[in-house]
């Protein structure tokens, strides 16, 4: 199913920072490598009525639509602050009752698609997609529990894989102190 058929598309708010803001004009600086919010962002938007539309709600999605390396998507999950996205990203947003956000961000963040997405982007210096590239991308439609197995698999994996760094950080550090101690 056609990215188009499953959100609405829109561009992030072209917005000017004011350090007095009490809104969120979310960057793409403002995401871990983990694509998780960084919690320590401030507000830096002030208010005006044509924010209200663009206001996230828990479940949308940001995807970059410049970038060098790939356009990352991010799932918009928190429920407490208001923000909007700023022009960087292209936002989905309303998704179909039976699509697991998370499921589609994990699909565009695939290597494989992410490729696709290069392969189909504008520009020369940073490539780009817009609203009507991506909304041409297909996404494979399972039954909305397959979805979230998927979604909650690609969670463990990535456990798996920060544990697996921890314990090899920590094997380098015990290494590199027997060694020391050998020497001193």
């Amino acid at each position: 199913m056609k990215i188009k058929d499953i959100f609405s598309i829109s561009s992030g708010l072209n917005a000017k920072k004011n350090p007095q803001g009490k809104i969120y004009g979310l960057q793409v600086r403002d995401f871990k490598d983990d694509f998780s919010l960084e919690q320590l962002i401030q507000p830096s938007l002030v208010y005006s009525p044509k924010m209200e539309r663009h206001f996230l709600h828990e479940g949308d999605l940001l995807m970059v639509s410049k970038s060098y390396t790939g356009f990352r998507c991010f799932v918009y999950e928190e429920n407490n602050m208001k923000a909007v996205a700023t022009s960087v990203f292209l936002v989905l947003k309303n998704a179909l009752f039976n699509v697991e956000p998370r499921y589609v961000a994990w699909y565009i963040n695939l290597k494989t698609t992410q490729h696709e997405l290069l392969s189909m982007s504008r520009g020369s210096a940073i490539s780009s997609i817009n609203m009507k590239i991506l909304g041409e991308v297909d996404i494979p439609m399972v039954p909305i529990k397959t979805q979230r197995e998927i979604v909650a698999v690609s969670r463990l994996k990535k456990a798996e894989s920060d544990l697996i760094n921890e314990i090899d950080l920590y094997k380098t550090i015990e290494l590199e102190m027997t060694l020391k101690n050998i020497i001193d």
